[in-house]
């Protein structure tokens, strides 16, 4: 719990910058526009640029509008964010503009 981003070169991997981060790191992912999504446990995904600023977070609920805890090992594919929630065999789809959960 250092709380420490370690920007690395994708060829070498040689350390680029390192950054401060106030949350638990539970999931990250990115998309092809250079946003950075990251879990922390709770209902939340928080959104980043590329420099890391806090863009805005996404309220993670299900059809009911009831919100969606212990996200956890984010992945964006096709415009979808998948996540597993910690201790159950389920996967997600999140929509990251809405925030609604499949």
């Amino acid at each position: 719990k250092n709380y420490k981003i370690f920007v690395l070169t994708v060829d070498t991997l040689e350390l680029v910058n390192t950054l401060s981060y106030s949350n638990d790191g539970w999931g990250i992912t990115n998309d092809l526009n250079g946003y950075i999504y990251t879990s922390d446990g709770s209902n939340k995904i928080y959104v980043y640029n590329n420099q890391f600023q806090l863009i805005r977070d996404i309220n993670v609920i299900d059809r009911t509008s009831k919100s969606i805890s212990h996200i956890n090992e984010l992945e964006y594919i096709n415009g979808s964010i998948y996540a597993n929630i910690w201790l159950h065999d389920v996967i997600i789809k999140i929509d990251p503009i809405t925030g609604f959960a499949d």
